[in-house]
């Protein structure tokens, strides 16, 4: 009965899968920021919200002002969204042309994938050996005539590997050559010791980056996300963009943070520590895992008892096949190494 409303045929093959949020037990399954903030900050932040800030629109200069100053990007370049998923659906919107290629990695972020599809592109995935070497050459052959556009997330999401700085100079060279923007998706950005690609905005005029206060600045409530890149393509990405994309609370909150980054800084070091400790805790004890450069991680378990266990501690995880093995993927927080939770699985 509903086939006629219909307007856009190719959106009957899309189907999405809303996802339950868990908030009954500890969500590892989120890559969110796990421990709680300063509080003596939060308590500060609390008390500063006003009436205004929920009568009034936002003034969303107040953050763009921020982060001109944290990043040392010009105003004009800053393109606020309700998290940098919006940004996504943003650039992909603009910049896809229905019948054309949209290239993005196998996995990915799932955002990515279902964004391609809404705008009725074709799909180039570029995945991984057996050993979890990212094709890059492959990536790099495939851009050519028949690509609209470039959307990959660095590092990688899931996988958490990451591509040189030199690899995406590569890629933005070949795709400026073709007329071809990339987006490059920073989400985990702050976990990895390599400096971000906001560097390369600067002699690359086919770059947009999007950058999120959800994962390393602990912030995924607020849905707090900016793109950056040449003045003209976020001119261009304004022009489907929502007037008032981030709330009042969530600006406060965002100016706020980033004159207390030392608070993120901490908590960015307490990660890396702990990342470090688990790959050493797992490579003595000749367990597989995935090396990853973002706050989450694969380890190869034994799937027997698992599920059982998860769901009497209540546990949120995500389990993935690959290679016909199974991983378990979860998020880090400080100490995770001392955890029922992380004994359980060097033991099974």
């Amino acid at each position: 009965m509903f086939e006629r409303f219909y307007k856009k045929e190719w959106l009957k093959n899309i189907n999405r899968i809303e996802q339950e949020e868990k908030y009954d037990g500890l969500r590892l399954n989120r890559a969110e920021r796990i421990p709680d903030f300063d509080e003596n900050f939060y308590k500060n932040f609390v008390k500063n919200i006003t009436h205004e800030d929920i009568k009034y629109y936002p003034d969303k200069n107040k953050l763009i002002n921020s982060i001109s100053l944290f990043y040392e990007i010009n105003k004009k370049d800053i393109l606020l969204s309700n998290g940098s998923v919006v940004a996504i659906k943003n650039f992909l919107e603009v910049f896809s042309q229905h019948g054309k290629e949209i290239v993005i990695t196998d996995p990915c972020f799932p955002m990515h994938w279902i964004y391609s599809l809404t705008n009725n592109c074709k799909i180039t995935k570029i995945g991984y050996s057996d050993n979890f070497i990212f094709d890059f050459e492959k990536l790099l052959s495939t851009i050519n005539e028949e690509t609209t556009c470039v959307c990959i997330s660095n590092p990688v999401s899931p996988m958490g590997n990451i591509l040189s700085l030199d690899d995406i100079e590569k890629i933005l060279k070949k795709a400026d050559k073709l007329d071809i923007p990339v987006l490059i998706d920073e989400a985990y950005i702050e976990f990895s010791d390599q400096k971000s690609c906001l560097c390369l905005v600067k002699n690359n005029p086919n770059l947009i980056v999007s950058r999120t206060f959800s994962k390393a600045l602990g912030a995924a409530g607020l849905r707090i996300g900016f793109l950056t890149g040449n003045t003209e393509l976020i001119n261009i990405i304004k022009k489907v963009s929502n007037p008032y994309e981030v709330s009042s609370i969530a600006i406060k909150f965002g100016v706020s943070l980033l004159k207390n980054y030392h608070i993120v800084e901490d908590y960015i070091l307490k990660i890396k520590q702990e990342r470090k400790i688990i790959e050493n805790i797992l490579s003595k004890n000749n367990i597989d895992y995935i090396k990853s450069e973002t706050n989450t991680m694969h380890i190869k378990i034994n799937k027997e008892g698992l599920d059982t266990y998860l769901s009497k501690k209540n546990i949120y995880c995500k389990t993935k096949i690959f290679n016909k093995d199974t991983y378990i993927c979860f998020s880090l927080y400080p100490e995770i190494n001392k955890s029922d939770f992380f004994n359980y699985l060097i033991s099974n």
